[in-house]
């Protein structure tokens, strides 16, 4: 009758009363990404907090096609296992990640990470706890890419173009903005800069905010083959931030290639404007809204579940 047929669409969202919880099972995401593989249904009980864990790390030597492989097998069956939400960039030189689900998933997902392989043992998980549970993700897609943030170049070749700028940690780059032969270069795209950005440091007479007026991360060799560029970071140390960080990893690697001795230094920011964020409570230099890629959106000082969510 009736009841029985709303129990069996309440069992089909995974809502309490409607009996057992749908198994996940991994399937591919269609024509639009046939490579990629989705999970679907994560279970959320809306009444509990979830937490969100943002990580990346890059691989050296590269991962083999197989070893690619073997390691989008092990986060298929472990984000089935632990039930978690997310998206998972993998390439050969190795993930971009957000995930959700409880405190204990997403912990006991990055500890099996470490265990997998030893490259994870060095990344920095960045976990945002006690958020609402509508910021979790409803499913978890793993995608193979070519670059983890695409630049359109091999993964083989940037690894020839040398080492990527030295990593500060949210104190030493809020102390490094303060002083006057600094510029900061905003490595995300434009649309994020314009919600939110470094400038009560400028107030200061501290780093000059710089930004390269991005709207996908291609936008940022020609920007810096550029001879006003050069112009504008010569004789400077050259402070660089994004995100998370991730996007900084590569950029800063291009920076010292393309500069070299013009500039006094490269620096980025380990962890992002969301380490920043965590450690500064009140802002620190930062002014407006953080864009995220998560169901949180975005969010400002004193606001972590941010303006989104469904």
């Amino acid at each position: 009758g009736k009841r029985a047929r709303d129990e069996k669409k309440a069992a089909a969202r995974g809502e309490e009363g409607g009996g057992a919880k749908p198994e996940r099972k991994a399937q591919k995401l269609g024509s639009w990404h046939p490579k990629a593989t989705l999970v679907k249904g994560a279970q959320v009980d809306k009444d509990a907090p979830i937490s969100l864990c943002l990580f990346y790390q890059y691989v050296v030597p590269l991962w083999s096609e197989a070893r690619r492989e073997a390691a989008i097998s092990f986060v298929t069956t472990k984000g089935e296992d632990l039930n978690l939400g997310g998206r998972i960039r993998v390439a050969r030189e190795g993930f971009n990640a957000t995930v959700s689900g409880t405190a204990e998933g997403v912990r006991a997902f990055t500890e099996a990470l470490r265990g997998f392989d030893d490259h994870f043992k060095q990344t920095d998980f960045k976990y945002i706890d006690g958020l609402n549970a509508d910021k979790a993700f409803k499913d978890l897609k793993i995608i193979p890419v070519a670059e983890l943030v695409f630049y359109g170049l091999q993964s083989e070749k940037m690894l020839t173009l040398g080492t990527g700028g030295e990593h500060l940690t949210p104190a030493e780059y809020h102390e490094k903005m303060k002083q006057s032969d600094t510029v900061i270069i905003d490595v995300r795209n434009s649309y994020e800069a314009a919600i939110g950005r470094f400038q009560k440091q400028e107030k200061e007479g501290g780093a000059e905010w710089v930004d390269p007026k991005m709207r996908k991360s291609t936008d940022f060799m020609p920007w810096l083959s550029k001879e006003e560029t050069r112009k504008q970071l010569e004789g400077k140390q050259v402070l660089m931030y994004c995100t998370g960080g991730v996007r900084c990893e590569r950029a800063s690697i291009l920076v010292k290639n393309q500069l070299g001795d013009a500039v006094k230094g490269v620096y980025q920011l380990q962890g992002g404007i969301e380490k920043y964020l965590q450690e500064f409570p009140d802002g620190g230099y930062w002014a407006g809204k953080n864009k995220v890629f998560d169901k949180r959106e975005s969010f400002g000082v004193g606001g972590p579940n941010g303006v989104g969510g469904v």
